[in-house]
């Protein structure tokens, strides 16, 4: 006799990713429409993503967590000294990666 069950083996999370994204201005409906992609393939793909919305988080601490950082639509120039100081060390030492993405049209919705 088969013995079935609703709960899958669980599979190990190949890597975390932490992605800054702007919960406002006038790009906010391209952060959300890339959350939902974004989403939909850690589930595919089996990696864990957690987003943030102020640069001021970003720390060398927290980015240890992370083998990738995604950077949605999110201009440096605003970041601050110690979150500008600990991504560049994140990206020099060799700590993780990084993806910037931007919204490029410029010609409405």
């Amino acid at each position: 006799m088969g013995y079935a069950s609703s709960n899958p083996p669980k599979v190990k999370t190949r890597f975390t990713v932490l992605a800054l994204y702007e919960n406002g201005g006038h790009h906010v409906a391209y952060s959300k429409a890339a959350r939902i992609w974004l989403d939909k393939l850690a589930a595919d793909s089996n990696f864990k993503i957690n987003y943030i919305t102020q640069p001021k988080q970003i720390t060398e601490k927290l980015l240890a967590k992370y083998q990738l950082f995604i950077q949605l639509d999110y201009p440096p120039y605003g970041w601050g000294k110690p979150a500008e100081a600990a991504f560049q060390h994140y990206i020099e030492q060799g700590k993780g990666g990084w993806i910037g993405f931007h919204h490029a049209s410029l010609l409405g919705e």
